[in-house]
């Protein structure tokens, strides 16, 4: 680094060189991440101690960037970033510990939804990351406790031999990053791929390089990612923001729920698949108020398929959630609202949301209340709104689906049926 700027006379395009140096260091640690923005700081205090004042002014504004960056990630212990992090490696440790432990996963989602994050795309973004983190977990636990395990059994699909493949090669030689990836590109690969087949096998390998390495979580960041893309329906790789036909919508309701069946048939009632169909139909991206419905319906028929076969509690629970959803608003009623309509009535659903949890009710049918009454809302938007209250719907939004993930026995609602939260 010293050594290119020597030679460039310590100008401007030096010490862009030797940033986009510092760039294609590896970071699989938060250590390393925090060593490397520490590096990036230092090169650009060095650089504006020798270049012009004309010439610093862009390096000033990328140091700022990069000390707000900093101070975001690492500027105390107790950073959610930090924080989030020590929630995943906590239940990585623990799940080495005692892979039987079903309470972990629990206590992991719960310590997550607790964190203080603020309405931002950065601490969404993070919240977001350490909740699939942590599902993959989940995911590679009961891989390993199932038929992944049985090598006297025959790999199920491709993708299950991919995943047995790599658990070998990780049980074998530790955690390799680049075959990881490898492994993940080929589970990706296949053209004629079912969707949630893929989305499966990408979590069970992060959860289990997480097992194998729990502070590896920046370096499994892209297999991470693909996860939280495959989660959203696609959604970053969308030609154009044009709502799809009905048809369209309701197909892909139906193959979250074919897939849950093939499940149910093969496992009997699992609480993980539970979690995961209801959170994929959640998940989708509605534009028009049939979609709504669809999703509604969705949700109706996965408590359905599920009820015949569930224990007396489990039946009890669902049957408050399912009579919820029943009554749930219908999207039509009303007329647009503006801005600050639609906040007051955002506020007014969670106050009640709060209340109803904290006189003790239980917290599935709140929580799918409340998403679903925010569903409604977007449907009241003006055709002629601006963006701005677009995303302020859909952040809303997004936080109150993160939270979804989490048990709130905490604050004194039911515990009952926390494990099969809507």
């Amino acid at each position: 680094m010293s050594d290119a700027l020597s030679d460039h006379g310590f100008d401007v395009a030096a010490v862009q060189q030797a940033l986009e140096g510092l760039g294609t260091l590896p970071v699989v640690t938060d250590e390393d991440r925090r060593v490397v923005l520490l590096a990036y700081l230092t090169l650009l205090d060095i650089g504006l101690k020798q270049v012009s004042e004309e010439a610093a002014a862009p390096l000033r504004t990328q140091r700022a960037g990069f000390q707000e960056a900093y101070d975001r990630l690492f500027g105390s212990q107790d950073t959610v970033y930090l924080s989030a992090g020590r929630v995943v490696q906590q239940l990585a440790d623990g799940l080495g510990r005692d892979l039987h432990d079903d309470t972990l996963m629990e206590q992991a989602l719960s310590d997550v939804g607790e964190l203080p994050f603020e309405e931002t795309d950065t601490d969404r973004s993070i919240a977001m990351g350490a909740m699939v983190q942590v599902l993959a977990l989940g995911a590679a636990q009961h891989w390993l406790r199932g038929a992944g395990q049985d090598e006297a059994q025959p790999p199920v699909t491709a993708i299950d031999a991919i995943v047995r493949d790599a658990s070998a090669s990780m049980e074998a030689h530790g955690l390799d990053l680049q075959h990881l990836l490898s492994a993940a590109e080929r589970v990706s690969g296949g053209e004629d791929q079912d969707g949630d087949a893929v989305k499966g096998g990408l979590l069970e390998l992060l959860g289990l390089g997480l097992l194998r390495q729990p502070d590896a979580g920046p370096g499994l960041e892209p297999l991470r990612d693909r996860v939280i893309a495959l989660m959203a329906d696609g959604a970053e790789e969308a030609p154009a923001p044009t709502p799809a036909p009905a048809g369209d919508f309701t197909h892909r309701v139906d193959a979250i729920l074919g897939q849950y069946a093939r499940q149910l048939d093969a496992e009997g009632v699992n609480a993980y698949h539970f979690q995961e169909a209801m959170t994929l139909i959640k998940a989708l991206q509605t534009e028009t108020a049939d979609e709504n419905r669809a999703l509604l319906a969705g949700l109706i028929r996965l408590i359905d398929l599920t009820l015949p076969r569930a224990t007396k509690d489990v039946s009890d629970t669902l049957l408050v959630v399912r009579a919820q959803l029943v009554d749930a608003p219908d999207a039509d009623a009303g007329g647009p609202l503006t801005a600050d309509e639609i906040r007051a009535e955002w506020e007014s659903v969670r106050a009640d949301a709060q209340a109803r949890l904290e006189g003790g009710a239980a917290v599935e049918p709140v929580v799918t209340a409340a998403v679903l009454k925010l569903r409604a809302l977007s449907e009241r938007l003006p055709d002629d709104h601006p963006e701005s209250l677009q995303v302020l719907l859909q952040a809303m939004f997004v936080d109150f689906v993160a939270k979804c993930y989490v048990p709130t026995s905490r604050r004194g609602s039911s515990t009952r049926g926390t494990t099969w939260r809507a």
